[in-house]
């Protein structure tokens, strides 16, 4: 598509979530010495300008909710060189026992340094998506598995790298609907994600199989929406979910433009 991919996105908010953690002190040290992090289990993302090759960013980043054993962190991506926001993202958290692998009530103390950083969202605010119930009418769209390089400091599947498969399972989806990559060549056209909301609902570790069903639920004049799902194959277990919605691109003009009734 010509611009940064959703997956360097996700890296970016990644580092950034763990550099916040370990300016406010509950980063490495308290994963090592006392076992407990925080672990996402919600990412909500929009995306509201494009970067483009040789474009520089930053992040800024805040902890902009603290509930029980949840912890939201906020996070918008700047244009460097335009002080634009690009990107924001409202990531969910649980403060996570590594041990156990299980959320825990937090010790008063990391409260305490939580709500002593904590600062309003003014970003975008979320909306709720609703899924499919069941996966009648999902069209399979990916097969593979968890490697050892994807784990991340809580010893796990990182979330950075669910986006990878997704986007993998989305352009199979693609293929599935006639936007097939001769298409995008021939017409200039490409898909452009505008929203991401990813559901992670249970670990996986390395070694576990993965199975990926996606479907059209959604069709607008330019929009559409797909939903993936992700199963383990070693347990049967729902490991993930994401709606995507993306517009039909033009890559010349860089402005949505109405899908051809063949792929409508």
């Amino acid at each position: 598509i010509e611009h940064m991919t959703v997956a360097s996105y996700f890296e970016s908010f990644g580092d950034a979530c763990l550099a916040i953690a370990e300016e406010i002190e509950l980063g490495s040290d308290f994963r090592n010495e006392q076992r407990r992090a925080f672990a996402t289990v919600e990412c909500y993302v929009r995306f509201m300008r494009e970067l483009r090759l040789g474009e520089t960013l930053h992040v800024e980043s805040a902890i902009v909710g603290v509930k029980g054993k949840v912890v939201t962190f906020g996070h918008k991506l700047y244009n460097s060189q335009h002080g634009e926001v690009a990107a924001t993202m409202t990531q969910t958290t649980l403060h996570f026992d590594l041990d156990g692998r299980r959320a825990l009530a937090m010790a008063p103390e990391t409260e305490a340094i939580l709500m002593a950083n904590l600062t309003e969202w003014d970003g975008p605010p979320r909306d709720e998506r609703s899924y499919p119930e069941n996966d009648s009418g999902f069209m399979p769209s990916g097969l593979s598995t968890v490697k050892q390089r994807e784990l991340d400091v809580l010893g796990h599947f990182s979330f950075n790298f669910y986006i990878h498969r997704f986007s993998g399972a989305c352009m199979h989806a693609m293929n599935a609907i006639a936007f097939t990559p001769e298409y995008m060549r021939e017409q200039r056209r490409g898909m452009s994600t505008f929203e991401i909301d990813i559901r992670y609902l249970r670990e996986m570790d390395a070694g576990d199989a993965i199975r990926i069903k996606s479907a059209v639920t959604d069709v607008g004049t330019s929009s559409f929406r797909i939903v993936h799902k992700m199963w383990n194959m070693r347990t049967g277990d729902l490991a993930a979910q994401m709606s995507q919605y993306a517009v039909n691109l033009d890559l010349d003009a860089r402005r949505p433009t109405p899908l051809p009734d063949n792929i409508r």
